[in-house]
């Protein structure tokens, strides 16, 4: 074999270790890139599963969260509708009813469970012991303390608290809101306003009640009975005129007025023993 059939020979064999180095170099290289995607599609799919995985977990936080909070509101609501119930004394929240006359002073007085004497006491009290400026109106208002609040006392509720023998006609016809008031001139006065819808029937069943009210109503307006003058109890309503108007009263040994009531107009009536007083509610009714 001559030197350059040598020479060639071992170029040939050069070459062929160069491509078997530079195949296996091209795998090599490729298994690295490829172990490389693997690794890091398996981490991608790791983190995936992981992320899937905490989702149903927010979920069911922010349900639980959604649900306390619905039942928190809930019960704020309930709370705030429910009624607050006070016991005794001067009463708050008290719904407020217009009433028949305008008055400087509102004084709310609780009878719920009261019986009728320390009503009449209660009023008598307030007639006696009341210290209140010249020219001035108070409104008593009665009202009971029950589970829906307080509530004012309507006319035949109060007529009934009392015990009063109305007869029912004189009842029906009369509206539901009722008034005591006092008025300070030359001491407190005390008087009684009901208003009504049937002047006819009203007018009658006042006649027919005449029996009865000054039994009724003798406590509230601290009207004396001791001794001689127990006969009050006997004495019967007659025919007066005061302040221009026609009315009904029971007049004492003395000539004095002791209890009356007219009808300031056809749809107010009031029981009072004092003309002050009378000229007082017409001039604030505007009659």
């Amino acid at each position: 074999m001559n030197l350059g059939s040598i020479q060639k020979n071992n170029k040939e064999e050069k070459n062929r270790r160069y491509i078997v180095r530079t195949y296996t170099s091209d795998i090599e290289e490729a298994l690295r890139k490829e172990n490389g995607s693997v690794v890091k599609i398996a981490i991608d799919e790791q983190k995936k599963k992981d992320y899937l995985s905490l989702e149903p977990k927010k979920n069911r936080f922010w349900v639980i969260i959604s649900i306390v909070l619905f039942v928190i509101g809930l019960g704020v609501i309930i709370i705030l509708l429910i009624p607050k119930k006070e016991t005794g004394g001067v009463l708050k929240n008290t719904p407020i009813i217009k009433p028949i006359i305008a008055s400087e002073i509102i004084k709310n007085i609780d009878i719920a469970g009261v019986d009728k004497d320390r009503i009449m006491r209660f009023i008598a009290d307030e007639l006696n012991n009341n210290t209140l400026r010249l020219d001035v109106v108070e409104n008593i208002n009665l009202v009971e303390n029950i589970s829906l609040g307080e509530q004012p006392i309507e006319t035949s509720r109060f007529l009934h608290l009392i015990g009063s023998r109305v007869p029912p006609p004189l009842l029906r016809s009369l509206d539901d809101y009722f008034m005591i008031g006092l008025y300070a001139f030359d001491g407190n006065n005390l008087f009684v306003l009901f208003k009504t819808s049937s002047y006819e029937n009203t007018f009658a069943g006042m006649l027919d009640w005449e029996s009865e009210i000054f039994g009724e109503f003798y406590q509230m307006f601290n009207i004396d009975v001791s001794g001689e003058r127990s006969e009050l109890f006997n004495k019967k309503f007659k025919d007066i005129f005061v302040r221009n108007r026609d009315a009904r009263a029971i007049i004492d040994e003395n000539g004095e007025i002791v209890l009356m009531y007219l009808f300031i107009n056809k749809n107010t009536i009031i029981i009072t023993r004092d003309e002050n007083s009378l000229l007082e509610v017409i001039t604030r009714l505007g009659n």
